[in-house]
């Protein structure tokens, strides 16, 4: 066991340097700073609609108000009560990774099975490791290198935060936890892209396959919306976002286990499916 646990470190750490030293995770470095900074123009836009709607600029009171009234439109009263002190830049910026962040991952892991099929050296790997241990250490990679992608933006959001008056210890903290829970959204969807890889034996195959599964499971969510079967969303990873957000424990821990239950079954089924292929 020990001897597994060491294959699929030293896995993960060659893909992480892999990712991260690349020309493509460089330019995600770059683009998700930029992205934090995309944060403050947004929020300085809102200010600044709210101002020229009123054409002043409202009490600090009149706004938490209205900030409580519509987290509790859309959570309910305790977790409004919860989120209202959350700077509104971290917040939007979270609710915007939700959405952009799986697409992240399958650009970045795409190839994270299929690279080494097609070019056929699987073959070296199977040498030094065995292959549960070194898909399972692909996918522990890919979810360590884009939650440090993921970081950089949320500290950069923070930075922006804090030079927009926010208080240091609001953002400090819940920069913090909303980057953590980010985190663990992200693992369920690094799972889900592993599998797509291990499925096909090129890497742009595996690219669009994935692409389109997301897109997919987005739509099928939208509709059991729309029909008013919100029990059967429940399988999907994203209708989790608000139990990450919720104060009580039991949603906050049921949500974190779901969704690493969702992606450690993606990832068992694409350790099955690279034992049986033929590389």
């Amino acid at each position: 066991m020990p001897r597994v646990t060491s294959q699929i470190g030293l896995t993960a750490a060659r893909e992480i340097r892999k990712n991260l030293k690349s020309t493509k995770g460089i330019a995600l470095f770059v683009l998700f700073m930029l992205g934090g900074l995309g944060s403050l123009a947004v929020m300085r836009g809102f200010k600044w609609l709210v101002e020229s709607a009123t054409r002043t600029q409202p009490p600090p009171e009149v706004m938490r108000e209205f900030k409580l009234n519509a987290l509790t439109e859309a959570y309910g009263a305790t977790t409004a009560k919860y989120l209202v002190d959350c700077p509104g830049m971290l917040y939007t910026q979270f609710q915007l990774t939700l959405f952009f962040f799986p697409l992240l991952i399958l650009l970045v892991g795409f190839d994270v099975i299929a690279g080494e099929t097609q070019h056929r050296t699987f073959r070296y790997l199977v040498v030094r490791a065995p292959r549960a241990a070194i898909t399972a250490g692909k996918a522990l990679g890919l979810w360590a290198a884009t939650s440090a992608m993921l970081l950089v933006l949320f500290v950069t959001s923070a930075v922006a935060a804090l030079a927009d008056g926010e208080p240091a210890g609001a953002v400090v903290s819940w920069d913090l936890r909303l980057w953590a829970f980010a985190a663990v959204y992200g693992a369920a969807y690094v799972g889900l892209t592993t599998l797509t890889s291990s499925l096909v034996r090129t890497p742009i195959i595996a690219l669009l396959s994935g692409f389109g599964l997301v897109v997919v499971l987005g739509i099928a969510r939208f509709v059991l919306l729309v029909a008013k079967l919100d029990w059967a969303t429940w399988i999907f990873p994203s209708t989790y976002d608000k139990w990450l957000l919720s104060p009580e424990p039991k949603h906050l821990l049921s949500a974190i286990a779901v969704l690493l239950a969702w992606g450690g079954a993606c990832l068992a089924a694409a350790v099955e499916v690279v034992k049986r292929r033929d590389v």
